[in-house]
């Protein structure tokens, strides 16, 4: 992951709009904490595997109760009630209609005029070879698995480290 003052999520967008933001898989929590602290209005959940979690090493005293970790699957159920959903490398984990299992079940937590922000590996259109364990998609396959699972895509931004990020809205 790049130095937190360069990641794409706080020079690529502005977020001051978003106020409760769930990151999905969400690993050890550095993206959400260095959104928190970057935009202190915002509250946060941080969703990822139970065992994940409790390994998270987040310092959430310097965030003044703003993030709650909660432990889940994210194919059965996502925290719902977040007016920003993000999705930060995960999809390029799982194939197919694993991938679309994680969609659903996001679309299936967002309130009406909730965004998503979908960060991840990209496969230049020339075909570029698959890397092992990591399922690279262009940005027109990104699309139409963002579609097929009910989302509108209103942004795709192509980012100088080869990744892409796209911005959805259930549709």
């Amino acid at each position: 992951m790049p130095e937190q003052p360069n990641h794409p999520l706080l020079t690529a967008i502005d977020l001051s709009p978003y106020h409760r933001v769930v990151d999905v898989g969400g690993g050890d929590g550095t993206t959400l904490v260095a959104l928190l602290e970057t935009y202190a209005h915002m509250r946060g959940i941080l969703f990822d595997l139970p065992d994940v979690v409790e390994e998270s090493l987040i310092n959430m005293e310097g965030l003044g109760g703003r993030l709650v970790p909660v432990g889940g699957d994210f194919f059965e159920q996502v925290p719902s009630g977040g007016d920003l959903y993000l999705l930060e490398y995960v999809l390029s984990d799982w194939e197919g209609d694993w991938a679309q299992g994680v969609l659903q079940s996001v679309h299936k937590a967002m309130p009406h005029g909730a965004r998503l922000l979908l960060l991840d590996v990209l496969l230049a259109e020339d075909g570029l070879p698959e890397t092992a364990n990591l399922q690279r998609r262009t940005e027109p396959e990104y699309r139409e698995l963002l579609e097929t699972t009910g989302f509108s895509v209103l942004s795709a931004t192509l980012l100088a480290d080869g990744s892409v990020l796209i911005e959805a809205e259930p549709a």
